[in-house]
């Protein structure tokens, strides 16, 4: 488990039998970043959904296939989720869920920088997608 900022965690596919320590942790919601069937061992969105639901967390499915940009609308769906939460986000190796973080943070009106930092933190280079994210709030600066 990664740490993108002061309330996001990231990290690879979890199974359900991990929500309880989330929680322990202090984690009040899991984001699932992975369509369902990626991979024979991956747990299904509603698995998952039930056993955070079991063990007091909230759960968002935002299912985002290798190599395409989530939707406004996915990214205005994280941001509803994870605000005022601790949250821990997944995906099958980490970069889809600091994507749709990314993608919402530019919509909150963070600045470009503030968020290639995050992500660089975690070894993803945002870079290839600045653009995206510039057409979707980022700013280039704190007084834009």
């Amino acid at each position: 488990m990664r740490r993108l900022n002061e309330t996001i965690t990231i990290s690879p596919q979890i199974q359900t039998g991990d929500l309880a320590g989330l929680k322990a942790q202090g984690v009040d919601g899991v984001v699932c970043a992975r369509p369902d069937g990626e991979a024979p061992n991956q747990p299904s969105a509603e698995e998952l959904r039930a056993a955070a639901e079991e063990a007091g967390l909230g759960f968002l499915h935002v299912p985002v296939t290798p190599g395409h940009i989530p939707s406004r609308e996915d990214a205005d769906a994280w941001s509803e989720f994870v605000r005022g939460k601790t949250v821990h986000a997944f995906c099958a190796q980490g970069p889809r869920a600091v994507l749709l973080a990314s993608l919402a943070g530019a919509a909150d009106g963070r600045t470009l920088s503030a968020i290639k930092a995050e992500a660089a933190q975690l070894g993803i280079d945002l870079t290839p997608i600045e653009s995206v994210l510039l057409d979707r709030g980022a700013t280039t600066s704190d007084s834009d």
